[in-house]
């Protein structure tokens, strides 16, 4: 199976709209899953999400009502993800491996956010 999507947001960002404008402008994703019939499962997603400029508030007492807005760059990235499983007793139980970040990348999705690293996470699920 595949899928994907994709968002544009036309908030322009400035201290007016600076609590709606904290978001990326375009956002894409594209994702594929094969099931072979050998119980393997093959996954793979690549997203992609635009730069964008995040405010931040600010007290200031000597500003017009005491608040200020910040801007902070977020720089674009792209993140791929892929995924290796194993079926089990007729599709009952589920082993598997998820690699994130295949790229090895690091990027933020908030400007004070810690850095999205490479990540690998061992899986197992059961329906009963």
């Amino acid at each position: 199976t595949a899928s994907g999507g994709c968002t544009a947001d036309t908030t322009a960002a400035n201290q007016v709209s600076a609590t709606l404008a904290n978001t990326a402008r375009h956002k894409l994703n594209l994702t594929a899953t094969w099931r072979t019939k050998t119980n393997f499962d093959l996954g793979l997603g690549v997203y992609y999400v635009s730069g964008t400029t995040w405010f931040e508030k600010s007290f200031d007492v000597s500003s017009a009502g005491g608040v200020t807005f910040t801007p902070y760059a977020v720089s674009a990235h792209t993140m791929v993800n892929g995924r290796v499983g194993y079926r089990f007793i007729k599709d009952k139980l589920e082993a598997g491996v998820a690699f994130y970040n295949l790229l090895g990348d690091e990027q933020r999705e908030h400007p004070f956010g810690n850095q999205i690293g490479r990540r690998v996470l061992l899986t197992a699920s059961g329906a009963f």
